[in-house]
This record gives C-alpha cells, sequence and structure tokens, in this order.
C-alpha cells in the first residue's frame, strides 16, 4: 500500500469548466495530490457528458491522482425516474463501467462504486429494502472491474452496520473488494461522534470478523462551514488523518468535501496542518 496522504473530494458538473481549473489552482497550493471525484452515470447519457469527462478526467489526473466515484443512476435506466434509483438491469452498471476503463482506465486504478448507499438521496432502499439489487449491481460491477485489471472500493454505510457487512459477504460483494470506504462528519448532529478511532475500529472489526482483509480508507469528511468556524475545520482534518495510526489504513484520508474557494486564511492553515502531519 502507498504512504498515507490527504485528498479532496469534490463534485464536478458538466460544463464547469472555471470551477475545475480553480479546484487545481487551490489544491496545489495546499500541496493535494490525490482527488476524489463523482462520475455521474446519468450525466454521461447526457449531450455534454462525453466531451466533459474526456477533458475533466485528464486535466485533472495531470496534477493529481484520481479515485473516480462513479454514481447517480440515469433517470431513463432506473426502477424509477431518478438517479437515486437502482436500475431496472443492475448489469447495466458493469457495462457502463466497461466503458469507462476502456475510455479513461489509463488515468485511474481504484473506482469507487456508489457514494453512500445508506443515504435515500444516493440510494432509495424504499426500492430495494433487502439490498439484493445493490448487491447485484456493485458485486457485478467488483468482479468485472478486476477481470479488467483494476481494483474496488466499496462505499460502507455510516453509522457502521455490522449486518450489512455480513449481507454483502454472504452475497459475494466482499470477496472482490480491495478497500472499503468510510465517510463521518464530526460537526454533525444526524449520528453521535464517537472519534475517527472507534469508526474506522468497528468497520475494520466487522471485516476481520467476517475473514476480509481490504484496506479501510476515510473517504470524505468534514466540518460545517456555516459556523466560520475555520480553526475547528482544520482540526478536524488533523483528526481524520491521525486516524491511520491503527485502525484504519489511509489512501485518500481526510477526503475533505469542501468548497474549492478558501480564503487565504483557509489556505495558509490548511497548508501548515498538511506539513504538520507529513512531518
Amino acid at each position: 500500500m502507498s504512504q498515507p496522504c490527504l485528498g479532496l473530494t469534490e463534485w464536478l458538473r458538466p460544463g464547469n469548466y472555471e470551477r475545475v481549473e480553480l479546484l487545481v489552482d487551490k489544491a496545489r497550493t495546499i500541496h493535494i495530490t490525490n482527488l476524489r471525484i463523482d462520475i455521474s452515470w446519468s450525466d454521461w447519457y447526457t449531450s455534454e457528458g462525453d466531451g466533459w469527462y474526456a477533458w475533466m478526467l485528464p486535466r485533472l489526473a495531470k496534477h493529481f491522482e484520481l479515485l473516480p466515484c462513479f454514481v447517480r443512476t440515469p433517470p431513463s435506466l432506473g426502477l424509477a425516474p431518478k438517479v437515486s434509483s437502482p436500475p431496472r438491469f443492475p448489469k447495466a452498471y458493469a457495462d457502463f463501467l466497461d466503458v469507462m476503463i476502456d475510455r479513461f482506465g489509463h488515468l485511474f486504478q481504484f473506482l469507487e462504486l456508489w457514494n453512500r448507499p445508506g443515504n435515500v438521496n444516493e440510494w432509495d432502499t424504499r426500492m430495494d429494502p433487502d439490498w439484493s439489487i445493490f448487491a447485484e449491481m456493485v458485486g457485478g460491477a467488483a468482479y468485472w472491474i478486476h477481470e479488467r485489471g483494476k481494483k474496488v472500493v466499496l462505499p460502507a454505510l455510516w453509522p457502521t452496520d455490522a449486518s450489512w457487512f455480513e449481507l454483502m459477504a454472504q452475497r459475494g460483494v466482499l470477496t472482490f473488494v480491495d478497500a472499503v470506504s468510510m465517510h463521518g462528519f464530526p460537526s454533525t448532529t444526524e449520528f453521535r461522534w464517537r472519534g475517527w478511532q472507534k469508526e474506522a475500529g468497528d468497520v475494520r472489526a466487522c471485516l476481520q470478523e467476517l475473514g476480509v482483509s481490504s484496506e479501510v480508507w476515510i473517504t470524505e469528511t468534514g466540518y460545517s462551514t456555516w459556523r466560520g468556524d475555520e480553526q475547528s475545520q482544520v482540526s478536524a482534518l488533523g483528526d481524520a488523518a491521525k486516524a491511520g495510526d491503527g485502525a484504519a489504513k489511509r489512501r485518500f484520508d481526510a477526503a475533505h468535501r469542501m468548497s474549492v474557494v478558501l480564503n487565504m486564511a483557509q489556505i495558509v492553515a490548511t497548508g501548515a496542518v498538511l506539513a504538520r502531519i507529513a512531518a
């Protein structure tokens, strides 16, 4: 495994060319080398999709190691006409990823299969209450990604649900998973925050119980910006980075979902934390 590293998470919509250039500039200013981005299955089928990704992915890969996260069902392919819907034909997801590897596979090694599946706005479990469609879709895709010589990142639920890991293992999904990705947000009131050591430790314990040796990555974390509390934002970033000391192996540690429109104080403060962590 590579050395611990810090990265950014940024979702970019087709046509956001100026935002991509701003992201490159600001991320390089604070010495970011890893970037997690979304690739929208739904956007791929729009008139802008092909040209957008053909420009964006090489542009970003020139400066960053990429972790693409493949999300959003095309409404025309869903059980319901919305991007959070399970697809009518789960294999269509693997077919989409096969095309992405053909076109852009030289730009990345790992593929993350969906984002926050426990969030109804990302994966509507009301249409898949037993996770059967998700397991078939992701499991088939993971198998084929390995056949294509790439590696798989599976997003976990937050808070951690041991029974969900057991279900994914029973359905063969974990067989082809190289890393399990975690999300966590210390400032949220949605769930009680127990600290990264405990959160990551629970995921590792679930995997070990199942005999699974997948790495554990933190791929999205952050601290609410509405308070204007920049010091707490920086502290949260540092805490996530330290989670690799035993409980979680890291690749995109503290892939911090944040606006790229940073002011100079944030850039300087975040850069100082990265320097201390790297030291």
